[in-house]
């Protein structure tokens, strides 16, 4: 009996130390949005070609960006966890170029290329193929419905790994995938010449946001979008009274063998 109570605390104590905190940094729908302009609706800056209909945030074109101010800041091995629900691609096939960027940047950045620094990018190919950070929708049809799982991982000071998931609520398929996320140098105040990590390690005050951006190749293609939730997935560090009580747990259990 007493060698399987100190196995459960052994057990516990390994969950204690390792569970990791999830908090939610914003979840948004458009479906409560007036429509007209995105921008200064629901804490949401954007450029004109962002715009709100029928509950969804619309856009086409090139060259235009979105974000969403609520800052939050992903030490090394925090994960950052982008949800990108009731999406439809409508209008035009793309060419496989890519045409829309999806991700974070630091909180200065606010103009060009830089919105966002580190993301994943979209590309829809005339032969119905969409890829979103390295998972391939290898049979999408315009106007299916997709959700979107972005897992944005910062493995060390000033690296980052990606992990996509496409679930196509259509015709109930999923994809998953991995790629490099841009990983691009600020151009904007505090964070010019510097990458997302570097700027968070720059001041202990320094967060990141969300931001998704239209980019240089316009097929025509119009990318909808019926909500937004990001998450911050923290992996805490085992505390020294953790570890501490661990040892002695592993020690009593050693004896209990012996």
């Amino acid at each position: 009996m007493k060698s399987k109570l100190i196995t459960c605390a052994v057990v516990a104590a390994l969950t204690a130390v390792s569970q990791a905190a999830t908090t939610v940094v914003f979840d948004d729908s458009f479906g409560g949005f007036t429509d007209g302009g995105l921008n200064e609706q629901g804490n949401w800056g954007s450029q004109a070609a962002f715009t709100i209909a029928d509950g969804s945030a619309n856009a086409s074109g090139t060259y235009a960006r979105a974000q969403r101010f609520g800052a939050f800041r992903p030490e090394v091995g925090d994960q950052v966890r982008i949800t990108v629900s009731g999406v439809s691609i409508t209008g035009a096939l793309g060419n496989g170029t890519d045409q829309v960027r999806i991700g974070i940047a630091a909180l200065p950045e606010n103009t060009g290329n830089q919105t966002p620094q580190v993301g994943a990018n979209v590309a829809l190919s005339a032969g119905t193929s969409l890829t979103i950070g390295g998972a391939t929708d290898t049979a999408y049809d315009l106007g299916d419905e997709i959700t979107v799982a972005l897992t944005l991982t910062r493995t060390v000071a000033d690296s980052w790994s990606l992990d996509s998931q496409i679930t196509n609520v259509t015709d109930s398929t999923i994809f998953t995938g991995s790629a490099t996320p841009t990983n691009l140098d600020g151009a904007a105040g505090a964070s010019i010449g510097l990458t997302l990590g570097e700027y968070l390690d720059a001041a202990p005050g320094n967060n990141a946001l969300f931001g998704m951006r239209l980019v240089g190749n316009n097929t025509g293609s119009t990318f909808n979008i019926g909500g937004v939730k990001l998450e911050t997935i923290a992996v805490p560090e085992p505390s020294s009274s953790a570890l501490l009580g661990l040892s002695g747990l592993l020690v009593l259990a050693r004896r209990r063998r012996s």
